[in-house]
């Protein structure tokens, strides 16, 4: 019988450790989920030597919860996506923003390129 190696297509490292001291690594899915968690969490303009890199999510915590601050959400997601994801293929209808008391909650679905996969991403923050 054959033997099926497993090779991964993406990894990356689980900064988010609580009690284990180690980081662990992440493949694929969740090595891109992990990117779009750090994508979304990094307040634009906090990272020294990339400035650039980061969501205005955190920012617009505090914006009015209308469609007008919901569209610029959206919008903004998109970009951050198209710019600092590479891996991933989005589009406008992927993007879901609800206002959720003191806050908004975000659900995208994604397609990884190299694997066609389709998956989902979801984050939630408020004040």
């Amino acid at each position: 019988m054959a033997q099926v190696t497993f090779k991964p297509t993406y990894i990356d490292l689980n900064f988010n450790v609580g009690i284990n001291v180690f980081s662990e690594l992440l493949y694929d899915v969740d090595a891109i989920r992990n990117s779009l968690y750090n994508l979304f969490t990094t307040p634009i303009g906090s990272r020294a030597f990339v400035p650039e890199y980061g969501s205005r999510f955190l920012s617009l915590l505090q914006a009015p919860e209308d469609s007008a601050t919901i569209n610029i959400l959206r919008m903004s997601i998109y970009q951050e996506v198209a710019t600092w994801e590479p891996r991933v293929s989005l589009n406008m209808n992927g993007i879901l923003v609800q206002p959720i008391f003191g806050g908004f909650q975000m659900y995208l679905n994604y397609t990884i390129k190299q694997s066609g996969l389709a998956s989902n991403f979801q984050l939630a923050a408020s004040n």
